[in-house]
């Protein structure tokens, strides 16, 4: 699989593709988008078309990744936010800074 270069992080010795766990995110019916970080956890931040939770993506995500590939936090929302160019952000601060007004919706897992 090829990509991103800094898709690829080791978390606890094992090596994750954070645009494996974007794909799988991707593959719900109500997940329009989503972007994949890892600033000491994994993060997913996911644009959404209807009544979905935190708790439903968790599970679908247990049912189709290693249970460290996880994301840690969710932040779910109408949209994620885009640059000028249409690209979806991939920068921690400013998802977190432009989804906060959004009607974000967020939720950790706890392990």
């Amino acid at each position: 699989m090829h990509g991103r270069a800094d898709s690829l992080v080791v978390i606890g010795g094992l090596k994750v593709d954070l645009r494996e766990v974007e794909l799988a995110l991707a593959e719900h019916p109500h997940v329009t988008e989503a972007v994949v970080l890892f600033s000491g956890t994994i993060e997913a931040f996911v644009g959404t078309s209807g009544g979905i939770g935190v708790r439903e993506l968790q599970a679908w995500c247990r049912d189709r990744l290693s249970h460290y590939k996880i994301p840690r936090r969710f932040e779910l929302a109408p949209a994620v936010p885009r640059t000028s160019n249409g690209k979806l952000i991939r920068n921690r601060e400013l998802l977190v800074s432009r989804m906060a007004g959004s009607g974000t919706t967020r939720g950790e897992v706890v392990t």
